[in-house]
């Protein structure tokens, strides 16, 4: 019996993508020569159009300006808040008319007949001002040799926060040096000695003298030289307002480069991260206050 079915020849299958087939489970890459032209021109666009200079500098200025951009607004803000707590009323502690009026006393000028700023004038002034300031002044009679711009002197630190700083600096020797860009105002009352300033971009009036019972005023972001006496020993009581963690960068990046004396930097870090710590607590609603 002669079959009647019919035998239907079917053209193979061709797809474009991907370019290779299975074969009884078996990948086969035999393909046509025009699968091949698709596949080498869509590598081709792939290649030039993601590695393409033009394309890759495109979006990597993109992405660097929207970068940068975050980055300034981000230090505006960190720096809006800064100054906000910085004029805020409550941060400050130390008056300096109440510091003023406390160590005019143990000044060595002409007419106070007191031969030198000695060691017994010292721990009475220190005395006076941690029963005026209960619970806050460093009794810690350790002194540093510090750096300060070229000019060395021993520095004692007083009291020390966020915003507020009271030192007892003084320069056995003849020194000059610079005092630095600071945030914050600065004024030292000069106990004993005498101090040279040179204010910066004043060439007229640049040169002032300042003897002992006077005033050394440093202004916020305002350089000075700084150059103390030839002849007797300087004392000086310094008290600053404003962001005092701002100017540890300098001054200790300054103290290695130039002295190397890492053991000095190390205590004056562990100290002034100490005292401005123990402040921020005791400015806290919750900390107990001081007896």
């Amino acid at each position: 019996m002669q079959s009647t079915e019919r035998h239907v020849s079917v053209p193979p299958f061709r797809c474009s993508a991907p370019p290779f087939r299975r074969h009884n489970g078996i990948a086969n890459f035999n393909f046509s020569a025009n699968e091949f032209t698709w596949y080498v021109t869509t590598l081709r666009i792939t290649l030039v159009q993601f590695f393409n200079p033009i394309f890759v500098s495109t979006v990597m200025c993109r992405c660097s300006m929207i970068s940068f951009a975050l980055k300034i607004a981000t230090l505006a803000v960190i720096l809006g808040l800064v100054r906000f707590y910085v004029n805020s009323k409550n941060t400050f502690l130390l008056s300096g008319r109440g510091i003023k009026v406390l160590a005019e006393k143990y000044c060595v000028t002409s007419t106070s007949n007191k031969p030198s700023f000695d060691d017994e004038q010292r721990k009475r002034l220190i005395e006076e001002l941690a029963s005026l300031y209960d619970g806050h002044v460093n009794r810690d009679p350790q002194e540093w040799i510090w750096n300060i711009g070229g000019a060395l002197v021993k520095i004692r630190i007083l009291y020390l926060s966020m915003t507020e700083y009271l030192a007892l600096i003084h320069a056995p020797v003849p020194s000059t040096g610079h005092s630095g860009l600071h945030w914050m105002n600065q004024s030292c009352l000069i106990l004993s000695g005498k101090i040279v300033q040179f204010k910066t971009g004043d060439a007229e009036y640049g040169r002032k003298e300042i003897f002992a019972g006077r005033y050394l005023r440093l202004f916020m972001f305002e350089p000075s030289i700084i150059s103390t006496s030839s002849r007797n020993e300087t004392w000086m009581l310094c008290r600053g307002s404003g962001f005092v963690p701002a100017s540890f960068p300098s001054a200790f990046i300054n103290n290695v480069l130039t002295t190397g004396d890492l053991k000095t930097v190390v205590s004056i870090v562990w100290l002034e991260g100490k005292l401005m710590i123990v402040e921020s607590l005791r400015a806290l609603p919750f900390w107990p206050a001081s007896k």
